[in-house]
């Protein structure tokens, strides 16, 4: 089943695309990577319609600011200033605190179940790698429980899966509306392979459509979907 997109590189044509769907009882989720950065560093020096509050769909596991970080690419393009200066609650992922791999996954799934159940609209900005994957769910890596769940698998370090946290498919089921950023000649195969039949854990972006999910989802691209 073919997504709905709009194929252009425009930024201000992205921003507002995804800012039209915004307010303030929007939880709004990020991810990481390259592709957004572009559009968070817009938001920040131009400004954005505000949602409720802003968090991650994942993170890669280690210390606060660490230099692979989705928070500290994020705080990099002035968006977390931005947010601070509105007043719009920010929930990152890594803490202060010392904690685990997996009682920081644990205090992320209370922070997305607050969220879930403080703001009517929840909407998530995703990518997808040239692996296929989304969010942190690697490719092969069977199924994650829980709305939040943590994995440390040496198997998948060569692959750039080092420990990480992410929202699983049991909690992005929740989101009313995905954004998906998908640009450059490096992302055609992907999402030729995001839309085949098959397994999840094969090509975790099968799960954008899926036929509960597809009619809330808008992709954006410079590619021509056939």
């Amino acid at each position: 089943m073919k997504v709905q997109y709009i194929q252009s590189t425009d930024i201000a044509t992205i921003s507002n695309t995804i800012t039209s769907s915004l307010d303030p009882q929007t939880a709004l989720f990020l991810s990481g990577g390259s592709t957004p950065k572009s559009l968070y560093s817009y938001w920040a020096a131009n400004g954005f319609l505000l949602p409720g509050a802003v968090a991650l769909v994942d993170e890669r596991y280690g210390t606060k600011w660490h230099e692979k970080s989705n928070e500290l690419m994020i705080r990099d393009t002035g968006l977390v200033k931005y947010l601070e200066e509105h007043n719009v609650g920010w929930y990152p992922i890594l803490q202060d605190e010392n904690l685990s791999l997996l009682e920081t996954a644990a205090h992320y799934h209370e922070t997305v179940e607050s969220l879930f159940s403080l703001y009517q609209k929840k909407i998530a900005i995703m990518g997808i790698g040239t692996d296929a994957h989304t969010a942190g769910i690697a490719p092969l890596l069977g199924k994650l429980q829980n709305f939040v769940a943590s994995y440390d698998r040496r198997d998948l370090y060569d692959k750039g899966f080092g420990p990480r946290v992410t929202l699983t498919f049991d909690a992005l089921k929740h989101m009313d509306h995905f954004f998906i950023l998908a640009f450059g000649t490096e992302k055609a195969r992907p999402l030729a392979q995001m839309m085949t039949e098959g397994s999840l854990d094969e090509i975790p972006a099968r799960f954008f459509t899926l036929p509960e999910i597809t009619e809330h989802v808008t992709l954006l691209t410079d590619q021509v979907i056939e």
